[in-house]
């Protein structure tokens, strides 16, 4: 069986969203293994109808020397009926792999009736 166990916080002030998350899992198997993953963002609402967020993700293996990483920014704008949003994200060393990349875009418009 793995033994897994999480912790988080969050905080937010004013217009200011920061949240934290540490996560632990350990493997019981032929290999004992131990995977860490420490994650964090950030969240400003410039006003009501705009905000822009940035987070960061980092996954330490101890079967291997390389961590994934993970960092990515989103942008929304909401006008009327309409939301306007974009986001952006890129892997390295995706499944603790050296060499595996990935990157994501995605703009987008929604209308609400």
């Amino acid at each position: 069986t793995d033994d897994v166990d999480t912790a988080y916080i969050s905080y937010v002030y004013g217009p200011l969203t920061v949240a934290y998350q540490v996560s632990n899992t350990d493997t019981y198997t032929a290999t004992q293994s131990d995977d860490e993953a420490t994650r964090w963002g950030v969240l400003y609402a410039v006003n009501d109808e705009m905000s822009i967020s940035y987070h960061d993700h980092v996954n330490d293996d101890s079967t291997v020397t390389t961590d994934e990483e993970v960092t990515g920014w989103g942008a929304s704008y909401t006008v009327g009926s309409m939301t306007f949003k974009a986001h952006r994200n890129k892997g390295t060393n995706l499944g603790n792999t050296t060499g595996q990349e990935s990157e994501h875009t995605e703009i987008g418009v929604t209308f609400a009736f």
